[in-house]
């Protein structure tokens, strides 16, 4: 699902890039054993912040992104041209991964899911794809935040949305060991770290 103009402005802004996301991501880093050199995906990688920031932080051998909405798609080639080994960037669904089975040693999710009408098959796709012992780094708002009227009005979210215990029952659903999770205001915001064990 594509996003609202109010929400673009917001997931391309510099709060964005400079604040939220690298809080996370050492959130993720300080709690995980990741490696240089391993290969990532980004799963709705928006304007290309994100993979800025993974490519920065890990070194990744391969580097890939994937959204559903295309002008997001030009934006990030764009804004990640720059980097050596360039990442690869490509219109998709997180839905229905173009990824073959055990493609990634570590998936991202920047807060993308909520935004996928069938988000229990996003996550499956996640576990598809992951690589046995591979994570799944995610970063998410949940229906507490969403559910209200201001919220609604200015962003575009499918119809039911989910909660930090149902994503995490999800994740376990789909195979994913949840390693560490952690809410934020109240149960509005939260990060969780998976691994795929078998």
């Amino acid at each position: 699902m594509k996003l609202s103009s109010f929400e673009k402005n917001f997931v391309n802004s510099s709060l964005r890039s400079k604040i939220q996301q690298p809080r996370a991501m050492n959130w993720f880093l300080n709690n995980t054993s990741l490696h240089q050199g391993c290969d990532v995906l980004e799963v709705g990688c928006g304007c290309g912040h994100g993979l800025e920031l993974i490519h920065k932080k890990l070194q990744p051998n391969d580097l890939t992104g994937i959204d559903f909405d295309t002008s997001q798609v030009n934006l990030a080639l764009k804004n990640t041209r720059e980097l050596t080994p360039q990442p690869k960037v490509r219109q998709g669904d997180a839905a229905a991964l173009p990824f073959y089975e055990t493609s990634f040693h570590v998936v991202f999710n920047f807060g993308a899911i909520h935004h996928v009408p069938d988000w229990h098959r996003a996550v499956n796709e996640v576990a598809r794809v992951l690589r046995p012992g591979g994570y799944f780094l995610c970063e998410e708002i949940y229906r507490s935040f969403l559910q209200f009227p201001i919220i609604r009005n200015l962003f575009n979210y499918p119809a039911e949305r989910f909660s930090h215990a149902e994503l995490l029952l999800a994740l376990q659903q789909a195979g994913l060991t949840v390693v560490k999770e952690r809410k934020f205001v109240g149960s509005a915001y939260g990060l969780i770290i998976a691994r795929k064990d078998v």
